[in-house]
């Protein structure tokens, strides 16, 4: 990565091994670090667990939406008029394009893309 971009040389890297708490740098031989001089690792674990915490928030966020929100052009009063006319998300999944059609608002591209995202 650092030659993609030229970076290479120009500044020193090095990576922190988890079960060994070794540090590797390129051309040089592992460094064991003592137990006193635990900043490396307790900035990895920090590192780790703050984006851990990111990722399981951002994941946790995904599993709340609606899949029908993820249908790009239809917001939140279209699907109210979906959830109103078919009496909640089951009927939508397995309603016909012309079904779909029904609901006001819905053309025949929405009701398309509505059909095809819960039908593959």
């Amino acid at each position: 990565m650092l030659e993609k971009y030229g970076l290479n040389g120009r500044f020193p890297v090095a990576a922190l091994a988890k079960k060994e708490e070794t540090l590797h740098m390129l051309d040089r031989e592992p460094i064991v670090l003592k137990r006193s001089g635990r900043l490396l690792v307790h900035a990895r674990d920090e590192a780790h667990r703050f984006v851990n915490k990111y990722h399981r928030k951002r994941r946790g966020k995904k599993a709340l939406l609606d899949p029908l929100e993820e249908i790009e052009g239809l917001g939140a009063k279209k699907i109210q008029s979906l959830l109103r006319h078919f009496g909640g998300r089951n009927g939508i999944d397995y309603a016909s394009i012309d079904e779909l059609m029904k609901v006001p608002g819905i053309g025949r591209s929405m009701a398309r893309k509505i059909y095809e995202h819960f039908n593959g």
